[in-house]
């Protein structure tokens, strides 16, 4: 089955890979993954689609890791590769809305009701 851009319901051109969520006993017959299988339904884009067709009975799956082996999927960050800023909006006038602002440690925040 091949994974769809859960946007643009696009088909692309990678299978679908899913995580096991626990362990199965040999020979279980319902397996709780991630993402769920989401298929389209007679040939339509369905909302939530993550594949592009129901898998057919006994059909065979490959393993991304061995048996008993774990997988890791780590992230890493650079010191300088996030940043925030923060502009002084301005402040509405009218009776209609109240407003506030206030600036604290050069940082400017704006409160309406």
């Amino acid at each position: 089955m091949y994974a769809v851009n859960r946007v643009t319901k696009a088909t692309q051109a990678k299978l679908r890979q899913f995580v096991v969520l626990e362990a199965e006993a040999a020979g279980a017959t319902d397996i709780e993954i991630y993402p769920a299988l989401t298929p389209a339904v007679d040939g339509s884009s369905v909302q939530y689609q993550t594949v592009t067709d129901s898998p057919a009975n006994g059909a065979n799956m490959t393993m991304a890791t061995k048996s008993g082996e774990i997988y890791y999927k780590n992230l890493a960050y650079v010191q300088k590769g996030c940043n925030s800023a923060t502009a002084d909006l301005v402040m509405p006038t009218g009776a209609v809305v109240e407003c506030a602002r206030a600036n604290y440690d050069g940082i400017s925040m704006r409160i309406l009701n």
